[in-house]
């Protein structure tokens, strides 16, 4: 049994693979697993893994080969049923750790035995001496769910998976898994864990590099299509399932990338991206009651509900097939 079981998703990062790993096995605590996901990638990814493996004789490392490629979602739930660790840690392989990230992590699992999640500090690659944590106004540990759910919700903590020890047990207990097939996973990721945890931990140490100039990441895709729909599919997901007002305001909040229909592509010279954005508008301007604000929330959320807009709808429902189609075929 090891202490950490560090999840990497291997796809299409020939370029940075190397550079993760070395910060992998240069770290300062030692009580790990690394588990590499080959998510069928047609570089050389993991060929240089494997290569770095060898002549380092690395024993903890250990490469889990998917069947046919599943996307980051389906490669983090490979990784999940393969650990071992008392904590999981996600890791993206085109990102990196500072050598004592482990450490200064699973320093406050020994301060706070049982904590169900520490979040480390990041720093971005184009704001490189700005970190991701430094909101003076967060505790260092809290076991006050209401805190919690308000720092998670309110976007405080940043939403994204990697950079955060989470107890295993507590993954497995709540049967939680990545949403496979879409993007933008995290945001479901974070909504569910919210609703469950009890205590968490925040490092003000940095522990995580983050990349930004990766042009083949999904946040640099040309095609902003399968983004938006899976926007769509995420918000079908959450919110029948928004119980207080802080969950309303995360979902709803979460909508932004829709607004901004300059963000879309082609998408936003469809006439429905205003009427989405002018419902919106309208939504939130409203003085409504707490209860009614759900209902229209739940109303709302679906593009094609909210204007009945036969061509979205059909647009969803192509895409949706073609999702299941290639998943069948492949």
């Amino acid at each position: 049994m090891v202490d950490v079981s560090i999840i990497i998703p291997v796809y299409g990062v020939e370029k940075y693979i190397e550079e993760c790993l070395v910060s992998v096995f240069s770290q300062t605590y030692t009580s790990y697993e690394c588990i590499l996901v080959d998510d069928c990638g047609k570089d050389k990814s993991i060929e240089i893994a494997e290569r770095l493996i060898a002549n380092n004789n690395l024993k903890n490392f250990k490469i889990i080969r998917r069947e046919k490629n599943g996307g980051l979602s389906a490669a983090r739930n490979s990784g999940l049923e393969h650990a071992t660790g008392d904590y999981v840690y996600f890791l993206d392989s085109d990102d990196k750790l500072y050598p004592t990230a482990l450490a200064s992590l699973f320093s406050y699992v020994k301060k706070y035995p049982g904590v169900d999640m520490v979040v480390g500090n990041t720093i971005r690659q184009d704001q490189s001496n700005i970190g991701l944590l430094d909101d003076k106004s967060l505790f260092e540990y809290s076991s006050d769910q209401e805190y919690i759910r308000t720092q998670l919700l309110s976007l405080n903590v940043y939403i994204e998976s990697w950079n955060k020890l989470i107890r295993r047990s507590f993954i497995e207990n709540h049967h939680f898994t990545f949403p496979e097939g879409l993007l933008h996973e995290d945001v479901l990721w974070c909504f569910n864990l919210q609703k469950h945890i009890h205590s968490i931990a925040f490092s003000k140490d940095y522990s995580y590099w983050y990349r930004c100039n990766n042009v083949g990441s999904i946040m640099n895709m040309k095609d902003k299509t399968k983004r938006f729909f899976s926007y769509v599919e995420l918000y079908e997901m959450m919110a029948p399932s928004v119980q207080s007002y802080q969950e309303y305001c995360y979902v709803s909040n979460l909508l932004a990338p829709m607004i901004k229909v300059y963000n879309w592509g082609g998408i936003k010279t469809l006439p429905i991206f205003k009427k989405i954005a002018d419902a919106i508008v309208h939504l939130g301007k409203q003085n409504i009651k707490y209860d009614q604000l759900v209902t229209q929330l739940y109303i709302w959320y679906l593009p094609c509900r909210l204007i009945n807009n036969s061509f979205f709808e059909t647009c969803y429902n192509n895409w949706k097939c073609k999702i299941a189609c290639a998943n069948t075929n492949s």
